[in-house]
């Protein structure tokens, strides 16, 4: 029942981020995360593209709420789950470093 959970709550980040409601792509990014933990033991690599899109989208999200709605809160959340995302970029220089960039971007903005 958690891996379905896994995807509705992909399904629903990729639908809040094509309509711009960065709110809601946060609280699905959140919930993915939950439901991930839950799930530590079963999933090794079947997560593995829902953890792209939760820590890549939630943290742009992060920053442009922060910037948007004046949550300092968000920028730390944000700079967290860009760790994540450089710690990737140093094992897969090719498929990340883009992602890292646009995060650093978002944060400096």
């Amino acid at each position: 029942e958690s891996s379905y959970a896994l995807d509705a709550c992909n399904q629903r980040l990729i639908k809040a981020l094509f309509f711009n409601d960065f709110n809601a792509v946060l609280k699905y990014s959140e919930k993915y995360f939950a439901h991930r933990s839950d799930l530590q033991h079963w999933l090794r690599f079947a997560g593995r593209i829902g953890d792209i899109y939760s820590t890549f989208f939630g943290g742009l999200s992060c920053f442009i709420l922060s910037r948007k709605k004046s949550q300092p809160d968000l920028i730390s959340r944000g700079s967290f789950l860009m760790t994540e995302v450089e710690s990737w970029s140093h094992q897969c220089q090719w498929n990340y470093e883009n992602k890292l960039l646009l995060l650093k971007a978002e944060r400096s903005y």
